[in-house]
């Protein structure tokens, strides 16, 4: 197969990107002359060298019609030499991004990880969790004894943080690494929805949100950590920003070719400049800051993206009039809102 194998080097003389194995650029780099035809591993190249104000470019071929016109081979190289400042920044921007998710995913799962330390050390003392043996065994137990209701709660609240870490180091796999497959298969779409959902249970409760998952039969063709991901920020905004004592439904409906999963709710208001730009990461809705749960600005963008993958959409509507509400000294709007993704049925 012919190939173009080269080395750019920019104005500083410093390495920016190199397709050629070390054996071969080590035997090239000893060529003195700007062209010619060479021999490496017993296979003919045409070697070409090309210097240009803004850097350089040594590079081998064995295209033929490369081989045969050195013209047209060097108009090629200078072009790549030509693009060498764009592929810089886009290789520094493409570096940027990923220290920058590589930070968002340390921090998050130290933040996630705090959480759960703290859980723990606010039902059992911490000499008795670092410690071992048979009577620090004997007063969990009894602790657990004396409260269970509120151990079962913090157990609960661990399996939630769970499911996040696993989200975050999903979110990381898919978006950064290439390799990475996308596992699509049929998955009936309630037992995914309540192996996620039953961790929230906590959360509207201490809000006094009836929640009410109908039953369904439907199956969905999704990847099924993909779609986890995106049903627990859809779940984890919900349990933020639904208004107290309301009820919060999800309904299953199959359709003749997709699944749509609604999420309705009396939640605060989704302001009409905000319908998109809510799935920018780092956005969050100026009703959100107003109840201080505001967040990173990451969920929904993090829905979209999961989403996309998997060949599913995300529609919100609006429904009613907006009600102000007062709530601890606060002035909030909600609003009925319905969240409502749609999955292929089948491949």
């Amino acid at each position: 197969m012919s190939e173009v194998l080269y080395a750019l080097y920019d104005s500083a003389d410093k390495l920016v990107v190199n397709t050629i194995d070390e054996n071969k650029l080590k035997a090239v780099l000893n060529i003195g002359s700007l062209s010619s035809i060479i021999c490496l591993e017993d296979t003919e190249y045409r070697y070409l060298k090309v210097n240009k104000e803004h850097g350089r470019a040594i590079a081998i071929t064995t295209d033929q019609n490369y081989i045969k016109s050195r013209k047209q081979f060097e108009r090629h190289l200078a072009s790549m030499v030509d693009s060498i400042e764009t592929i810089k920044n886009l290789t520094k921007q493409a570096n940027d991004d990923l220290n920058a998710s590589t930070h968002r995913l340390v921090h998050n799962l130290t933040s996630i990880n705090a959480h759960n330390i703290q859980e723990i050390y606010s039902e059992f003392p911490q000499h008795l969790i670092s410690g071992s043996g048979k009577k620090n065994i004997t007063q969990i137990q009894s602790i657990i004894s004396t409260k269970p209701k509120q151990v079962s709660s913090m157990i609960l609240r661990l399996a939630k943080n769970n499911i996040a870490m696993k989200a975050e180091f999903s979110v990381f796999k898919r978006l950064y690494d290439r390799n990475t497959k996308v596992d699509m298969n049929q998955h009936p779409v309630h037992r995914v929805l309540m192996n996620i959902m039953y961790t929230f249970f906590p959360d509207f409760s201490e809000k006094e949100v009836y929640v009410n998952v109908h039953d369904s039969k439907a199956q969905a063709y999704f990847d099924y950590d993909t779609v986890h991901v995106a049903l627990y920020h859809i779940l984890d905004n919900a349990a933020k920003y639904t208004e107290n004592s309301s009820a919060f439904d999800i309904i299953i409906k199959q359709l003749e070719e997709r699944v749509e999963v609604a999420f309705s709710m009396q939640s605060i208001v989704i302001e009409d400049n905000e319908l998109e730009l809510i799935y920018q990461e780092g956005y969050s809705g100026i009703n959100a800051h107003e109840l201080y749960k505001s967040g990173h600005g990451i969920g929904m963008a993090r829905v979209k993206a999961m989403l996309t993958i998997n060949n599913a959409t995300i529609r919100i509507d609006r429904v009613g009039d907006v009600r102000n509400v007062e709530l601890n000294g606060m002035s909030l709007k909600y609003q009925h809102n319905i969240i409502t993704l749609s999955f292929l049925i089948s491949k």
